[in-house]
């Protein structure tokens, strides 16, 4: 089974598999890597972020599209997009929870919570 860490004997809730910690971002893989499902599989990530009040990720860039669904509180999301004339331009995404939000592959970008949240990031190939 290419999964890992999800409730395999009765259902459970997005949230109630992860915990929001004073002052960090937990995160929790649901990706067993395995040799049917090694590194680099169609899909890439598949993991449960828990930031607490006002945490961030500083600007990231992915080779693939990175799927965002907000599963509890509200975070920003801002992108800095490539122009056609080699500038980027800055837009910011407010996201709360049930919400879903894809970046597109080599979109520089930073997730900013406000207050605690809890997040479901996607990568495929």
């Amino acid at each position: 089974m290419p999964f890992k860490n999800a409730p395999t004997s009765e259902p459970q809730t997005l949230e109630s598999l992860i915990t929001c910690r004073p002052g960090q971002i937990s995160s929790m893989s649901l990706l067993a890597r395995t040799p049917a499902f090694p590194e680099g599989a169609l899909c890439d990530t598949f993991m449960l972020l828990a930031f607490s009040e006002d945490e961030s990720i500083s600007e990231e860039t992915y080779f693939s599209d990175m799927l965002y669904y907000l599963i509890e509180g509200s975070a920003n999301i801002t992108l800095h997009e490539p122009n056609v004339n080699e500038t980027t331009t800055q837009r910011t995404v407010a996201l709360k929870a049930g919400e879903l939000f894809v970046v597109p592959a080599h979109t520089a970008h930073a997730v900013h919570a406000q207050g605690a949240i809890k997040l479901l990031q996607v990568s495929m190939k």
